[in-house]
């Protein structure tokens, strides 16, 4: 017997949002990533995969989360459901600010 690996479409979305409101994932998201849209870094841009055929507007609410590490050393804090960690290097390559859906 053979089994034959068929791999899954997906199709890519990318939303603005902003630190400290909801948002919306549809439910089988994937490869999720948040960057700076602004250079505040209030105003970011979410982006993930979905399936073809699954709603936009269904799925789970999360607030968008920020924090910022000032070296290497310093700790965040993520929540065990959270999603779409991502590393932000500064500029000077010293500190670095991170974003979840959490």
């Amino acid at each position: 017997m053979t089994i034959q690996i068929v791999p899954e479409d997906y199709n890519w979305r990318s939303e603005t949002a902003r630190v400290g409101e909801q948002f919306t994932l549809p439910y089988y998201s994937t490869g999720i990533s948040i960057f700076p849209a602004d250079d505040t870094g209030e105003i970011v841009t979410v982006t993930y995969l979905k399936k073809p055929d699954e709603d936009d507007d269904e799925g789970n609410d999360f607030t968008v989360r920020r924090d910022t590490l000032n070296s290497p050393e310093d700790t965040v804090g993520l929540p065990h459901y959270s999603l779409g960690e991502t590393v932000c290097p500064g500029p000077d390559g010293e500190g670095a600010t991170v974003y979840w859906l959490g």
